[in-house]
């Protein structure tokens, strides 16, 4: 099976072909493509079997698969793991090189609702935080200022320029802004 990334050359230089990873990521693959939270269980199952590259690929794959498959507190502790090389395996090799490219300081968005009071991500695009905020009836994207040094990772396989940062309390809140919506059938500003 020959994915996009793996033709284009967007895989981890610590990528080793292994047949064991291989029968337990593609059982995982299967899971994730119809029960992602079944998925994550038997991800949770099995990670002790497979390679620290096949941890932090399966864990990238799923979060941005579906990041609702399991408990926040799940991610954060899986995404805690002391396992080597996180930043080179969990990022596909075109998102470490951008992540890197990140100023020490990064301003950071993120839909706003009361009660949400726990999350590990967030967006470098206002536009995007405005998206999931209407999608979410919220209407409001707060901003932050976090250093780079306490974020995790970038993702922009869902296009969104996704932040992850495990402990919410080091982001700097700055503002709020409500997300203004036109009608689309009288036109009107709400």
């Amino acid at each position: 099976m020959h994915t996009p990334d793996m033709l284009s050359g967007n895989i981890s230089s610590r990528f080793s072909p292994n047949d064991k990873d291989r029968r337990i990521i593609t059982a995982i693959a299967a899971a994730l493509e119809t029960n992602p939270s079944k998925a994550m269980q038997l991800f949770v199952k099995k990670q002790r079997q497979i390679s620290d590259y096949g941890y932090w690929f399966v864990l990238s794959t799923a979060y941005v698969n579906d990041a609702t498959a399991a408990p926040l507190a799940t991610w954060r502790r899986l995404l805690m793991s002391s396992r080597p090389h996180r930043a080179e395996c969990l990022m596909k090799p075109n998102e470490l090189a951008q992540f890197q490219q990140l100023p020490d300081t990064l301003t950071v968005y993120r839909s706003y609702s009361p009660e949400q009071t726990d999350w590990l991500s967030y967006s470098l695009d206002m536009e995007t935080a405005a998206k999931f905020a209407v999608a979410k009836d919220t209407f409001t994207v707060q901003e932050y200022q976090i250093n780079k040094a306490d974020a995790i990772a970038l993702f922009l396989r869902r296009g969104e320029h996704e932040i992850l940062m495990l402990d919410p309390s080091k982001a700097t809140y700055i503002q709020e802004f409500a997300v203004i919506r036109e009608n689309p059938v009288t036109g009107e500003v709400c």
